[in-house]
C-alpha cells in the first residue's frame, strides 16, 4: 500500500486536477498490474515453452497389451531386471507370483523409459523461474507475490523440495515391496516395522532470498514518495 500511496502522491504533486489524477493513477495501476506481467508471461512462454500434454499422458493408466501372455510378462520382467540384477533370484522361479512381478516390473520401465521427458520438462520450468526472477523488478505484482509465497513456504521451491522427497520415499517404498516380490519373500508383521515412511526434509527458508526484493520494494516506493514530495513542495511554494 505504501508504494501505490507513493505513485498517487508523485501524480498528485503535478497539481493537474481529480481527472487528471484518477486517470493517470488507474493507468499506472493497469499497466503495472495487467499489462507488464501479461508481456512478462508471454516472453517467457515464448523463450521456454512447455508441453504439459506429455506429462498427462504419463499418468494415464497402462498396462499390458495381452495380460493372458505368460512370455509377454517374462519379457517385461526380464528387461525390468536387466536395470536391477541385484533383484535377480536363483531360487525364487520367475513364474511364481508372474503378473504381480509383471505388473511391478511393467509401471517400473514407465518410469524408466519416460525419466528423460520428465528431466527436460523441469528443467525447462527451472528456465523459466531463472528468467522471471530476473525480469521481476519490472513487475510490483510478481515482486510482492514472490515476497507473500515465500514467507508462507507455498513457493515454487519448496514444492519442487517437497516433490523430490517424494521420489525418495517412492523409491524406498518400492525397494521395500520389490525385493520381497521378487526374491519370493512372504512379508511378515515383523516387516512392517522396517516398512518406509514418508518424512519431508527440512525446507530451506525462502524467505531470507526475497529480502532484497522487498528491499527493492521499499527503495522504489520511498523514491517515488520523495519525489511526490519535492515536487509538491516546488508547486505550493
Amino acid at each position: 500500500q505504501f508504494f501505490w500511496f507513493a505513485i498517487m502522491l508523485l501524480i498528485v504533486s503535478f497539481l493537474k486536477g481529480t481527472s487528471f489524477n484518477a486517470l493517470t493513477g488507474a493507468t499506472c495501476w493497469l499497466i503495472m498490474v495487467t499489462i507488464i506481467p501479461a508481456v512478462l508471461n508471454v516472453i517467457i512462454e515464448l523463450k521456454y515453452p512447455l508441453n504439459n500434454t506429455e506429462l498427462a499422458g504419463l499418468t494415464r493408466r497402462t498396462s499390458l497389451e495381452n495380460e493372458n501372455d505368460p512370455e509377454e510378462a517374462k519379457a517385461v520382467i526380464s528387461e525390468f531386471l536387466s536395470y536391477y540384477p541385484e533383484l535377480q533370484s536363483t531360487k525364487e522361479p520367475i513364474e511364481n507370483e508372474l503378473m504381480a512381478k509383471a505388473y511391478a516390473a511393467f509401471t517400473s520401465l514407465k518410469d524408466i523409459n519416460n525419466q528423460q521427458v520428465v528431466d527436460d520438462y523441469l528443467s525447462k520450468v527451472n528456465q523459466r523461474i531463472l528468467k522471471a526472477n530476473q525480469l521481476k523488478w519490472l513487475s510490483t505484482p510478481v515482486n510482492v507475490m514472490n515476497i507473500f509465497t515465500a514467507s508462507s513456504s507455498t513457493d515454487l521451491y519448496t514444492f519442487q523440495s517437497f516433490q523430490k522427497d517424494i521420489v525418495a520415499f517412492h523409491r524406498n517404498i518400492t525397494s521395500f515391496y520389490f525385493s520381497r516380490l521378487f526374491n519370493g519373500q512372504q512379508i511378515t508383521l515383523s516387516d512392517y516395522d522396517r516398512l518406509p515412511h514418508f518424512k519431508p526434509g527440512p525446507q530451506e527458508n525462502t524467505f531470507k532470498s526475497k529480502i532484497p526484493a522487498i528491499g527493492k520494494l521499499i527503495f522504489s516506493g520511498s523514491l517515488f514518495f520523495i519525489l511526490g514530495l519535492i515536487l509538491l513542495k516546488r508547486k505550493t511554494s
